[in-house]
């Protein structure tokens, strides 16, 4: 347990040549603390221990930093029944404002990270082998940036996400009740299952209906400002981008699509804005060069701009190799030069320049010729597989 005011950063990191462990971390009134570089389950504990957050950074803290962490519940869930998954520990749990959560590896776990301090930011994470949601907010002003979330493995009652948000009011309140403000999504890999089976069994409901995770999941706004960019989504279900009660919203050069592990066949990978379950429509919105099978707009909605998007599931004409996860456009494909420059992203997910004509979707194909030393064959070989 970490406490203490400090006013200025303070660093925890391994001493050089070590490696220490711990079970769990949590703050408690603690201000301005740099954590990196640290291994932390609570399976480490003796007697390992289950369920909870591995970390935890309380309401009362603020500006706290997590760095290069390796957290996890189980180092090795293979043989894991539904019940084991569902009882793993929560990967990190905050409400600390101006909370900083980068480079970390999250896996192994129930919920990936819930992120509730407002002005906070989790970048370059990767969280993967999930339970329930990967990400979860309902956080003002907070960035979530360059993450990849794969791999979900439970169907149960609770319909999981790999991105949810959900509004409540001041103090509490039912979902839906409150706005969410500010909120920026930028240049994350959202991928229901990455090969067709990596456990032994990928659980499924009574009914023999298999994980269906959710994309990124909006459906308790009202959502405001926020910008939904260059982000990549591998769908098993048809929410893949979806937003109930949305005010003045950018949702611009996504590509979405269904999962090529196609472990659900009924999956549509659909982008959609919509009204408030109850409180009214949306408005103001920006829906631009994004590439997904179906768009759905809500006839009700108000002043929103949808244009320069394709709808379509004709995957070998657009990606290099959809089949293994390769969805980078291929150079003559029909989303290539026809997006708008207006309003939208000046680089792609993997932060390159695109070059006008903008593409379509998160990824912007190369327009100008690169010259490779003589003899290079790796270099050109590599360009070659990833349509460059």
């Amino acid at each position: 347990t970490i406490k203490g005011i400090n006013a200025s950063n303070v660093v925890i990191q391994p001493m050089l040549g070590n490696a220490p462990t711990l079970s769990r971390l949590k703050t408690l009134g603690a201000s301005n603390w740099s954590i990196s570089g640290l291994t932390i389950s609570p399976e480490l504990a003796s007697p390992a221990a289950t369920g909870g957050n591995v970390v935890e950074l309380d309401a009362t803290s603020n500006h706290i930093k997590l760095d290069s962490c390796l957290i996890y519940s189980a180092n090795n869930p293979a043989s894991f029944s539904q019940t084991q998954w569902e009882g793993m520990a929560t990967g990190i749990s905050t409400a600390a404002p101006y909370s900083l959560i980068n480079n970390c590896h999250i896996k192994n776990v129930n919920n990936g990270a819930i992120i509730d301090g407002s002005n906070s930011s989790f970048t370059h994470n990767l969280v993967e082998n999930i339970a329930g949601n990967g990400i979860q907010t309902s956080a003002d002003s907070s960035k979530f940036e360059y993450n990849v979330v794969k791999n979900f493995y439970v169907k149960n009652a609770n319909q999981d996400n790999m991105f949810v948000s959900a509004s409540h009011a001041v103090g509490g309140g039912v979902a839906g009740s409150g706005t969410v403000k500010g909120v920026e999504l930028r240049g994350n890999q959202f991928i229901a299952m990455s090969t067709p089976i990596l456990y032994p069994t990928v659980m499924q409901d009574a009914g023999g209906v298999k994980v269906q995770p959710r994309g990124i999941a909006c459906f308790d706004g009202f959502y405001e400002n926020w910008v939904i960019e260059n982000n990549l989504v591998v769908a098993e279900d048809t929410n893949s981008i979806s937003l109930y009660g949305a005010v003045n919203c950018k949702v611009l050069n996504n590509t979405l699509v269904e999962n090529p592990a196609n472990i659900n066949t009924d999956n549509l990978a659909n982008l959609g804005i919509f009204d408030h379950k109850t409180r009214g429509v949306s408005s103001g919105n920006l829906v631009r060069n994004n590439f997904a099978k179906s768009i759905s707009i809500a006839p009700s909605t108000l002043t929103t701009t949808v244009d320069h998007n394709i709808a379509a599931s004709d995957y070998s004409n657009y990606f290099v190799d959809y089949s293994n996860y390769n969805f980078k456009l291929t150079v003559d494909a029909p989303a290539v030069n026809m997006g708008s420059e207006i309003g939208t992203p000046s680089i792609d997910l993997e932060q390159r320049t695109r070059e006008l004509p903008y593409d379509i979707g998160c990824y912007q194909s190369p327009k100008t010729k690169t010259v490779y030393a003589s003899g290079d064959l790796t270099a050109m070989m590599n360009a070659a597989k990833n349509g460059e």
